[in-house]
């Protein structure tokens, strides 16, 4: 990736940070987690939702 390196932002979902909205990112890299996807968490189901709606 070229450009500054401090144009990005990481948001720690899992404690409780909330994330951008789709207007204010160009992209967004998203990593693993030891959790489980059937966990249903409630981080993992709100970023979930953010990733299907595009906010």
């Amino acid at each position: 990736m070229q450009g500054e390196p401090d144009n990005f932002t990481v948001v720690e979902v899992f404690k409780g940070e909330k994330l951008p909205a789709a207007d204010e990112i160009s992209g967004a890299a998203i990593t693993g987690s030891p959790a489980m996807v059937t966990d249903r968490l409630d981080w993992s189901e709100y970023t979930a939702e953010w990733l299907a709606s595009g906010d």
